[in-house]
């Protein structure tokens, strides 16, 4: 019986690239570093909810306005997401603030990241 060997010589076989698959951080600016803001956790595109109060906390709500310095237009509840959907900017009062759109699209927006010592908008980790 005869047997023939179709594979290709090995010099020959290139190995299969692995895809790569763009991250959260594609090369994209940071976000301002702003006088009365604490560091930044979150970056355009980024997926972020409002977080749940601490014991102890009053803040129920992320006020979210036309404008940095302009009216409110509404607000999320803790546990809400929203997608970030440009780069931050200091605003007059030197917070950091994002624009932001909720995830069931009911509210579109900025909203500040930080005051005080308290974030008000979380990173989400998202797959």
């Amino acid at each position: 019986m005869l047997y023939f060997d179709w594979s290709p010589p090995l010099d020959t076989i290139l190995p299969t690239p692995t895809p790569t698959i763009p991250g959260p951080n594609l090369n994209l600016p940071l976000a301002p570093d702003c006088p009365n803001a604490l560091p930044s956790r979150l970056g355009m595109f980024m997926v972020a909810g409002v977080p749940y109060p601490a014991e102890g906390e009053v803040r129920t709500t992320l006020r979210v306005r036309e404008i940095p310095s302009g009216a409110q237009v509404g607000s999320l509840n803790p546990g809400q997401r929203f997608r970030i959907m440009e780069q931050a900017v200091c605003g007059e009062n030197g917070l950091r603030w994002w624009p932001i759109e909720a995830l069931d699209g009911s509210l579109a927006g900025w909203s500040a990241e930080s005051i005080n010592d308290t974030y008000l908008m979380e990173p989400i980790a998202t797959q």
